[in-house]
């Protein structure tokens, strides 16, 4: 089995937290497992800080702390682990940032691009998006009864949304990404999705 460095993204209430740790569950100790924003970076609690609403920062300036951080992750995580691993996993990347503050499509074009061309971030070898619509997402994420960060409000769970269907259009990705893309519908079966990633990764599972 070659090294795999596979993304998983999708909005909040997508099921991709869930996702990740199925497939640690099911990967074991031949996968290595990894969140963005981390939480161990000297940018970690500014990030959370901001997201929470603790503390007010100029978006401009939350952008480039997520700079920072991925840059972070990458030396201390991602390179070591892609090293030693067959496969590392990463829950959300660069696609949230662009997702989560593209201020349009534009911006966020800008932004994808700018990563891809940046030599510095590493590019994954597979990513997988979990489409959901929605309402559904944020019935989900009512249902957890928890504090709502600053990105998990309603009107800007729309803009998010919108955001994430323009990277994962196929003419986006046919023209901008030169690693494989695929689309999962996070309303199947928490197993079906699982499966198909799996047989999509590491066929022998």
């Amino acid at each position: 089995m070659q090294n795999k460095f596979i993304v998983i993204e999708g909005m909040d209430g997508s099921g991709k937290s869930t996702l990740v740790h199925a497939l640690k569950k099911k990967l074991g100790d031949t996968c290595d497992i990894f969140r963005e924003p981390t939480s161990q970076s000297p940018c970690a609690v500014e990030i959370r800080e901001i997201l929470s609403g603790k503390k007010s920062e100029k978006e401009s300036i939350l952008r480039q702390l997520f700079i920072q951080d991925r840059l972070w992750d990458i030396e201390h995580n991602l390179m070591p682990s892609a090293k030693k691993s067959q496969i590392t996993i990463l829950d959300r990347y660069y696609f949230s940032t662009a997702a989560y503050q593209g201020k349009d499509k534009n911006d966020v074009k800008a932004i994808i691009d700018d990563y891809i061309k940046n030599p510095k971030i590493l590019q994954p070898d597979m990513v997988f998006y979990l489409q959901i619509p929605l309402n559904v997402a944020l019935s989900r994420i009512q249902a957890r009864n928890e504090k709502i960060e600053i990105f998990e409000q309603s009107s800007r769970l729309k803009k998010i949304n919108d955001n994430y269907e323009c990277i994962f259009s196929n003419s986006f990705v046919k023209n901008t990404f030169s690693f494989p893309v695929h689309i999962l519908d996070a309303m199947a079966k928490p197993e079906e999705i699982l499966q198909e990633i799996l047989d999509r990764t590491v066929p022998a599972i």
